[in-house]
Parts: structure tokens; C-alpha cells; sequence
């Protein structure tokens, strides 16, 4: 990563593990969220290179510091975070991940072209971030790959969304933006799936495993689950969980009462759908 995007580690990263996205998001006086990095939005220099998360260790929220401190300025969102997908993942996805999840879509009406990745601003970019994170995190790791940081270095200083893109891409990359992503998608085209279909090898051996009555999902006092109607009785109820191992994997099979799909439950049409987390040491 430090070669890739010509990064020599000097100051210490100052890292700290928040309990919960509301003290994540206190730490450095925004909203709560599950991961923070102290950026200075005006040029590519951190003010001071501090990090939160309510994860152990979040990368992604690392690679922003990292990114600014290679020369990469926070003034695109689909630089500004595709990088840091591209070495750090997500709080709950890998890198990996975008790579798969951006081949899968390639053909399906939820894929966003990189043109208008490029031009969305900074909230439609967010409310879209179950796919806009995973495609300008595989888009940017296929640029560093293919044409190395500092052409990207020129691409974002020069960058200008309401001229014309395709002189800009054809000066930092020799060729218009249709033509890049196209090659991008080839890219994509010739990366081995990862095994996401769930399938568990015969022979795993259960090493844990647990049943949860249903009905339970009515919290402990400390929290609540959310009321909205959208989100349908027993879609947050664990009911089974089970732990596998064969060879040196591990597999984890889940049930829940119910399986939703993404939903909207606010005003500016953000989607959710409950998830789970599982913490490994």
C-alpha cells in the first residue's frame, strides 16, 4: 500500500476506539458514525492525523489520512472515499468486496456510471454509499494498478466536474472516460468471484453452535429496535447461530425470523436493511 500510493510513514496516526457512534462521532465534534478521520477539506495536508472508529482497527478511516498525506486532496468524493475503499474496505466489507460487488453490477439498472460518480455531490454520493462506496473503491484500485497514484494526483488537481471530463481523463490517462471505464469493466471481467454463494463445505466441523427463541427482539432496555412500519416484525430476531471450521476457514451460518430488503425510512430516500456484525479477534 505505502509503495502504491507513494506514502512514506512519518508522524504517528494517532488511533482511537470509540464505544459507540455517538462517542465516535463526539471525539471530533460530528454526527455519529462508525468511523472517523480528522481531514482538512481545503488542501492535502491533515491538521493532525487522528483516526476513530468503534472497530479495533478500521483501515479505511486510516487510508484517509494516508491519501492526503500522498497529495490526494479531499475535494472529490469518488477519489476521496474510492481510495480509502481501495486499501482499507469498509467498516464491514472488505476491499475485496468492492471488486466482487462492482462485477455483479455491472449489468443491473443500480449501476452508477463513473461519469456520474464523478459529478454527485457529496450527500446523493452518501445516501447512495451501499453501491457508490464498493464501484469507486474498485475504480480506483484498477487506476493505481493500471496507472500508478501520480496520474491520479493530476486527474483530481486538475479535476473540474462541470467541464468537459473526457479532455481531462484523455490529459491524466491518455484516453476519454468512457474508454477508461471500459477497461475498468474488462478488468473486473477476468477477477475470480469470491465465494459469496454460502456454500459450506461437506465435512465442517460445528465447533458452536446455538438456537434464540423467536419473538425476542424487543431489546434489553439499553437500546430498542427501530419502530418504523417499513421494518417488518422478526427482521431483527436472531434465531440460530453456528460456527464451522473445515481446513483453515471458518463459516458462520445465521438465521433469522425474517429477511428483508433494503428499505426507506427517511426523507431523503437512504436505505436500510438490518445487518449483522461479526467481530473477529
Amino acid at each position: 500500500m505505502c509503495d502504491a500510493m507513494a506514502f512514506s510513514p512519518g508522524d504517528k496516526i494517532e488511533y482511537f476506539k470509540a464505544s459507540s457512534p455517538e462517542e465516535c462521532g463526539r471525539l471530533l465534534t460530528q454526527p455519529p458514525s462508525n468511523g472517523l478521520a480528522a481531514v482538512n477539506y481545503e488542501d492535502s495536508i491533515p491538521w493532525f492525523q487522528i483516526a476513530v472508529s468503534t472497530a479495533f482497527y478500521n483501515p479505511h478511516e486510516v487510508m484517509h489520512i494516508v491519501a492526503l498525506s500522498s497529495g490526494i486532496p479531499y475535494r472529490n468524493s469518488l477519489f476521496s472515499e474510492g481510495l480509502a475503499v481501495a486499501f482499507g474496505g469498509t467498516t464491514f466489507q472488505t476491499a475485496e468486496y468492492a471488486h466482487n460487488y462492482s462485477k455483479n453490477i455491472l449489468n443491473k439498472v443500480t449501476y452508477i456510471p463513473v461519469r456520474k460518480l464523478l459529478t454527485m455531490n457529496i450527500n446523493d454520493f452518501l445516501r447512495s454509499n451501499y453501491i457508490t462506496y464498493q464501484e469507486s473503491g474498485s475504480f480506483n484500485r484498477y487506476l493505481i494498478d493500471t496507472y500508478g497514484i501520480d496520474k491520479i494526483k493530476n486527474f483530481v488537481a486538475d479535476l473540474d466536474i462541470n467541464g468537459d471530463l473526457d479532455p481531462q481523463s484523455r490529459k491524466a490517462f491518455g484516453v476519454p472516460l468512457d474508454i477508461l471505464e471500459r477497461q475498468w469493466h474488462e478488468s473486473l471481467g477476468k477477477i475470480k468471484s469470491l465465494e459469496t454463494d454460502g456454500t459450506i463445505p461437506d465435512g465442517a466441523n460445528s465447533v458452536f453452535s446455538m438456537t434464540d427463541p423467536a419473538n425476542d427482539d424487543k431489546g434489553d432496555g439499553d437500546y430498542r429496535y427501530p419502530s418504523d412500519e417499513k421494518y417488518i416484525r422478526g427482521c431483527f430476531d436472531l434465531t440460530k447461530f453456528e460456527v464451522l471450521n473445515a481446513g483453515d476457514r471458518a463459516y458462520f451460518k445465521i438465521g433469522l425470523q425474517e429477511v428483508i430488503e433494503p428499505v426507506s425510512i427517511t426523507p431523503d430516500g437512504s436505505r436500510y436493511i438490518p445487518a449483522i456484525a461479526i467481530a473477529i479477534n
